[in-house]
């Protein structure tokens, strides 16, 4: 625990630093602790699936059944394996969950995979469309620096987007990868995704 607060200290913008530091708490069974480091990692990037995946465990230790089954519908939608069994489960034990997911206040995010050649990008959309977590392809693929924080870019701010991504990307749903845009830092996937407000700002 020690060596990991350290880490943070000395790199406070990466959030694998937080999570891991949660993963320790988690499996100490330290479950607020944990929950306040997984919450600190997906505010500096809100779309690592694993970590919402953790967080719907511990929402479902404390019985917070709705904020489970949001951070459950998450990690899957961001691609994060195991995800289905954990939301069947609780729609099987827990009825009400059943109806339409009360989406609340939401925030558009944008990420993407940038690499220097269109058929290593087709590669990677084609391993995306196989389900491979998002994240992790950024870090192995994408060129420097935009392999940083599994392609995080930030909120999702169409107009400050260069027209030839904002016109493919915007009507885009949450979810979905773009078709490979070409710019002169190389070679682009988009996913815009949503992030359920509550989730990060539980403490």
């Amino acid at each position: 625990v020690e060596t990991m607060q350290t880490a943070i200290q000395l790199n406070p913008g990466d959030a694998m630093k937080y999570a891991t530091l949660g993963i320790i708490y988690h499996a100490n069974m330290q479950l607020s602790m944990a929950l306040q480091q997984y919450i600190l990692s997906l505010r500096i990037n809100p779309g690592l699936g694993e970590i919402y995946y953790n967080m719907a465990t511990i929402f479902i230790e404390q019985e917070q059944f709705k904020k489970a089954h949001k951070a459950a519908y998450l990690a899957q939608n961001l691609g994060y394996t195991g995800s289905s069994k954990i939301l069947s489960e609780l729609k099987k034990n827990v009825p009400s969950l059943n109806t339409d997911l009360e989406l609340g206040k939401v925030t558009l995010h944008l990420r993407h995979i940038v690499t220097e050649s269109e058929d290593k990008t087709r590669k990677v959309l084609g391993l995306l469309r196989e389900g491979q977590d998002f994240s992790q392809l950024a870090e192995k693929f994408s060129s420097q620096p935009f392999h940083l924080n599994g392609g995080y870019v930030g909120p999702y701010v169409p107009e400050e987007l260069m027209p030839e991504i904002a016109e493919v990307v915007d009507p885009l749903p949450p979810f979905t990868f773009s078709p490979v845009i070409a710019t002169d830092s190389g070679f682009h996937i988009f996913q815009k995704f949503f992030v359920f407000n509550d989730l990060l700002t539980s403490f």
